[in-house]
């Protein structure tokens, strides 16, 4: 059974930032959404597609106001991969 694990990442987070909101918003919706991960053009799969939720949102305020939010994602299914 193919298990696609989690995706892991940090982001500076911007409270009043539209996407930053709506990742939120998901989060505790906690609703299974489809999501692209693109890599540099260097790469050979420049873009992976795969549906999940997300199972971690955490925020952290550190030194000089900003903010970072540390984000897992929880793939369910198989990625795609351009061939």
């Amino acid at each position: 059974m193919l298990d696609a694990g989690q995706l892991s990442f940090k982001l500076y987070f911007i409270p009043g930032d539209v996407g930053h909101k709506q990742l939120l918003t998901v989060f505790t919706g906690r609703e299974l959404r489809d999501y692209q991960m693109e890599f540099p053009e260097a790469v050979s799969y420049p873009t992976w597609s795969f549906s999940a939720y997300i199972s971690k949102f955490s925020i952290t305020a550190t030194v000089a106001g900003v903010i970072e939010a540390a984000c897992t994602f929880d793939i369910v299914g198989p990625p795609t991969f351009p061939s």
